[in-house]
């Protein structure tokens, strides 16, 4: 790999450098993380966050940092479109969107870093384009001799249980409830 991975990065031995923002590319932000370890070269196993989440929200950053030590990999977070610090609109069901931000991360860590992405796990949400990514994969691999697919993809289930009572409106903003009922 390069010296440094896009979006928010965790290595096997925890040790990074500030983060330095770069400029999105279709409106998905990615921070540099330099490790001291990432001139190793180690497989990546790319992080997709949930409805409402964001790359750095402490479950994500706590899978990532697990699966970087545990598989001595890199873990690559990212936001999607939207979220986070990303650019563009946020939308509930932008599930095309999220496949294609999904698609330029790969792209990213494959001809940028030169990096082999090793699995892809995706939380609640995120799941959805994870997924719809495998199943693309899938066919492309019947149509190209050539084509390298990542071995492994994760469903991370969302919640099942929301306590309390859940009201529509003290979870979403006024904006979000717009762009729901829009929806």
């Amino acid at each position: 790999c390069k010296d440094d991975l896009g979006a928010s990065s965790a290595a096997g031995d925890g040790v990074a450098s500030a983060p330095v923002e770069e400029p999105t590319i279709d409106d998905v932000r990615r921070t540099n993380v330099n490790s001291k370890t990432s001139s190793q070269r180690r497989p990546v196993v790319i992080v997709c966050h949930g409805f409402l989440s964001w790359r750095n929200q402490m479950l994500m950053s706590h899978v990532a940092a697990g699966l970087a030590q545990k598989l001595n990999c890199h873990a690559l977070r990212f936001d999607f479109r939207g979220n986070g610090h990303s650019g563009g609109r946020w939308r509930s069901a932008g599930f095309d969107e999220e496949l294609c931000d999904l698609r330029t991360v790969v792209d990213y860590v494959r001809n940028e870093l030169g990096c082999e992405v090793f699995c892809i796990a995706g939380h609640s949400k995120g799941s959805a384009a994870v997924l719809r990514f495998a199943l693309e994969q899938q066919e492309l691999n019947h149509e190209q001799k050539s084509f390298i697919p990542v071995p492994y993809f994760v469903n991370l289930a969302g919640r099942f249980v929301v306590p309390g009572e859940f009201d529509i409106k003290t979870r979403f903003s006024k904006e979000q409830c717009g762009e729901l009922a829009k929806e």
